[in-house]
């Protein structure tokens, strides 16, 4: 984002960094997508874990998903999964929790039963999201093996594939985007995550649509996963959190919330430079929005004016950056500029909108006339000094409409009357106990 400047109206800048604010759009306190890049206030959620065994993590030997979870957001997570539990016995559980509105809650349930259709268990996970009202949620779809007529969900000989399950359909229906189909995601990236080789028995049970032994406790039973399987339907969680917009893929390195750039999801923890939202223009340093920054900074529209850490398009003077001190209109450098400027240090010429310490002679201020010695203000110099509307006398810096006397330059000595040459004047002048004698305001004796 950072670049050289580049020699634009100042006015042609203010129109484009408006039409690039606009194109940001409005962003909530979460991304929208996946691929998010930009400027963000960004929420450290606390992610709640609801469910039986599954969430509990029997059978992984001490991995759960909630624990691979927390690794992967940086996030802190609850794990609120007990062995055995009925639907019911969860949603009441999460009742005497109490609000979860600020938090993220994750469910899995209903392999223990205790519903009497999907209809059914939809409504229980609804009135569980209600009860803490709670918008920032995910859904987790049974990982059973659908042909299985042990299990709950199970019909003898059903082999869906790829395609949707009828239970797994059913949540996408009631939950739409919330929801992640776990059995589809293992059977695609369960082993590859866990950098196990994939086994014709593998490929067989994928096409009948069964998750890989490999990541099953099947010596229990056809619902349980060890280790290699919680750890991969933490990442199905994890990228199902990504898509909604709860976390980025770096989400462990904001420690509280903050606005934060982004760039593909990815959190910029080191950036410093100029970054918008639909606030405006501001200054991040390390990566944190910088409030105390007051000067200089770059985007893709040439340079601006911070102060306080917001873009002050109400500011003209000067500025200084790495390559010197500039002059500033209205926000923006202005290369266009050319005459005296102020700044801690005093005052100074700028020829293009740039410090030009090359610069000596008369410039013009709100206070009057002075003379520019190697571009700063020159308050030790008395003399003579050249303009566009001719030659003047200073004192002291600062040109003297009182002077009336005889002066010198590199081309003679001349009469000056209030301040001027006076060419109308011809005759004698005394000035300082000597006698002149001036022909058109140039001495000549």
């Amino acid at each position: 984002m950072k670049k050289i400047f580049r020699k634009k109206k100042a006015v042609v800048w203010i129109a484009a960094i408006a039409g690039m604010i606009a194109a940001f759009g409005c962003f909530t306190e979460k991304a929208q997508a996946a691929g998010f890049s930009g400027m963000t206030f960004y929420h450290r959620f606390l992610i709640n874990c609801w469910g039986d065994s599954m969430t509990a993590g029997q059978g992984g030997n001490g991995v759960t998903y909630p624990r691979v979870l927390k690794e992967l957001t940086g996030f802190p997570v609850n794990n609120f999964g007990v062995s055995g539990e009925n639907t019911y016995e969860i949603v009441d559980r999460s009742a005497e929790y109490g609000d979860q509105s600020g938090n993220i809650m994750i469910i899995e349930m209903g392999d223990n039963g205790t519903w009497e259709n999907m209809d059914d268990l939809i409504e229980q996970y609804q009135n569980m999201l209600d009860e803490a009202d709670c918008s920032n949620y995910i859904i987790i779809s049974s990982t059973d093996d659908p042909n299985d007529t042990d299990q709950i969900w199970g019909e003898s000989g059903y082999e869906p594939g790829m395609q949707d399950t009828w239970y797994e359909a059913a949540l996408k229906d009631a939950f739409g985007e919330h929801v992640v189909t776990a059995r589809k995601y293992l059977i695609e990236n369960g082993l590859s995550i866990n950098g196990l080789d994939e086994t014709d028995e593998d490929r067989e049970r994928a096409e009948k649509g069964l998750i890989s032994l490999q990541l099953r406790n099947y010596w229990i039973d056809n619902t349980h996963l060890n280790g290699y399987g919680y750890r991969a339907q933490a990442y199905a969680v994890y990228e199902k959190g990504i898509e909604l917009g709860y976390w980025f893929a770096n989400g462990g390195d904001v420690t509280s919330d903050s606005w934060v750039v982004v760039e593909d999801d990815v959190i910029q923890a080191d950036y410093t430079g100029m970054a918008s939202n639909e606030y405006g223009w501001w200054y991040f340093n390390d990566g944190t929005l910088d409030e105390s920054y007051t000067g200089m900074a770059a985007n893709e529209y040439g340079w601006w004016y911070m102060t306080n850490g917001a873009l002050d398009l109400s500011y003209t003077g000067m500025a200084s950056n790495e390559y010197g001190w500039w002059y500033m209109t209205n926000g923006a450098l202005d290369l266009s500029y050319t005459g005296m400027a102020l700044n801690e240090y005093g005052w100074w010429y700028m020829t293009n909108g740039a410090l030009d310490l090359s610069y000596t002679g008369m410039a013009l201020n709100e206070y009057g006339w002075w003379y520019m010695t190697n571009g700063a203000l020159d308050l030790s110099y008395t003399g003579m000094a050249l303009n566009e509307y001719g030659w003047w006398y200073f004192n002291n810096g600062l040109l003297d409409l009182n002077y009336t006397g005889i002066a010198s330059n590199e081309y003679g000595s001349w009469y000056y009357r209030n301040g001027i040459i006076a060419y109308d004047y011809s005759g004698t002048v005394a000035d300082n106990g000597k006698t002149y004698t001036v022909q058109n305001g140039f001495v000549i004796a």
